[in-house]
């Protein structure tokens, strides 16, 4: 009877997961854009491309400079969604949810760009492994995704760079769908 009853506590605050047939947002933090469609009751699939920019400092025989290069990248995932519990939903929207996965990220060759202005290319990389993240879809329309898992990294024909790596992500943007 115990059990019974804390299994139908624990259903009544759970939060069910809806989800929008596709969803579309534009991220400022990384720069990208990202699609969403709905394959099941509660599985989706992403796909997303953008720009990641980096700035840093070099020390070159005595003299510091900042330099900066942006990598083109591309994601992609499959995210099955499961019940929150105690979520306050008012404020939220479709596609909000807590959810496990498999993320995909590709990076292009890397456009370097150096006080000189000279331009030099790096490597292009793939990564893929299991990710658990939430997402939240705010009815101001601000969107919110964090992932986080391990995964394995495929360096182009540097073999002895290729190994186990932290993957994943963060988006700060806006979500387009009424």
């Amino acid at each position: 009877v115990l059990t019974m009853t804390i299994a139908s506590n624990a259903k009544a605050q759970g939060t069910e997961v809806t989800l929008d047939p596709t969803q579309v947002t534009v991220s400022i933090f990384p720069l990208m854009a990202h699609l969403e469609a709905k394959v099941g009751e509660k599985q989706s699939v992403t796909v997303g491309g953008g720009l990641i920019f980096t700035y840093y400092l070099e020390e070159i025989q005595g003299e510091t400079s900042l330099e900066t290069f942006s990598t083109p990248f591309f994601t992609g995932s499959f995210r099955n969604y499961y019940d929150r519990k105690r979520v306050n939903k008012d404020n939220l929207r479709n596609n909000s949810g807590n959810y496990y996965g498999v993320y995909t990220f590709y990076s292009f060759d890397t456009i370097l760009s150096d006080s000189d202005f000279t331009l030099e290319t790096d490597l292009n990389s793939f990564t893929v492994g299991p990710v658990w993240g939430f997402q939240r879809n705010y009815a101001s329309g601000i969107h919110l995704d964090l992932s986080l898992g391990i995964g394995y990294q495929f360096v182009e024909e540097f073999t002895d760079q290729n190994g186990f790596t932290l993957i994943g992500g963060f988006e700060f943007g806006f979500r387009f769908n009424k």
